[in-house]
C-alpha cells in the first residue's frame, strides 16, 4: 500500500510541474543557436532581449518543441529563421534543469536504501 501512495505521490508531481510548464513562442537564430523571446511592437524579434540557449547544460534554457509553421525576422530585410514552441527550463521554475551525473547517482542511492527499507517493514 505505502508504494503505490508513493507512486501516486511521484505521477502526480510529474503531472503537476508539466501543467505549470512555461510555454511560449520565440525565433531560433541560426547564426548561433539562440532562441529569442521578445518581439518589437512591428513584430520583429528583439536581438538585445532575452534569449536563451538550447543546448543541455545550459541553465536556464529553452527546450524547442514543435515549429510553429511562421518564419521571424530579426530586421526586416534580414535573413528569415524558423519560429518554436519552447519551454523554459530553470534552476527553481516549474520545469526545471536537469540534474548533472552526480545527483542523478544521489537519487540512486538514496531510492536504493529507500526501498530496501519499505521490503523490510
Amino acid at each position: 500500500m505505502r508504494k503505490l501512495i508513493l507512486l501516486i505521490f511521484i505521477i502526480v508531481g510529474i503531472v503537476t510541474a508539466n501543467l505549470k510548464a512555461q510555454p511560449g513562442i520565440g525565433c531560433l537564430r541560426n547564426l548561433d543557436g539562440l532562441l529569442y523571446t521578445q518581439q518589437n511592437v512591428l513584430g520583429y524579434y528583439e536581438l538585445l532581449g532575452i534569449k536563451y540557449p538550447t543546448t543541455s547544460t545550459a541553465c536556464p534554457r529553452v527546450v524547442l518543441g514543435a515549429k510553429t509553421g511562421n518564419k521571424c525576422q530579426f530586421t526586416a530585410l534580414g535573413p528569415l529563421n524558423d519560429e518554436y514552441n519552447y519551454v523554459l527550463y530553470t534552476p527553481t521554475g516549474p520545469v526545471q534543469c536537469d540534474l548533472d551525473h552526480y545527483a542523478y547517482g544521489a537519487v540512486f542511492i538514496a531510492g536504493f536504501f529507500v526501498f530496501r527499507r519499505m521490503r523490510k517493514v
